[in-house]
């Protein structure tokens, strides 16, 4: 898993960049964890096979009750990748890109926005 920042490119072209770390799964939940004050968790194996349907079963659900669902289908394809990596040294070198927001800053202020806007309620 990589962290992406949005970069403006001269007023015309948006594009997103990684950090140069790399991050698991495990990594990503354990800041998410700490992050909601969650002493522990529950790691569920579910077969992809059911996946699916229930990402569906969650769309429908969420139109008719007009709210954004937490997973659909398009998410989905994102989280059963075993690997997201990316490259970007190329354009480190060439624009002299830094990294300003890790990824303990980067989920609190996801987490933060996301309880802000009723995605998710807090403790």
């Amino acid at each position: 898993l990589y962290q992406l920042s949005r970069l403006q490119i001269s007023g015309d072209i948006e594009v997103n960049i990684a950090g140069k770390r790399h991050y698991t799964w495990d990594e990503v939940s354990a800041e998410i964890q700490k992050n909601l004050n969650r002493k522990r968790y529950l790691k569920i194996f579910v077969p992809q096979i059911i996946l699916y349907p229930v990402a569906f079963i969650i769309e429908g659900v969420s139109r008719m009750l007009n709210i954004a669902p937490l997973l659909n289908r398009f998410k989905l394809v994102e989280l059963l990748q075993r690997f997201w990596l990316l490259d970007c040294s190329r354009l480190y070198d060439s624009i002299g890109f830094k990294e300003e927001i890790g990824l303990e800053t980067g989920i609190k202020e996801t987490l933060s926005w996301y309880l802000e806007n009723g995605w998710i309620k807090g403790e």
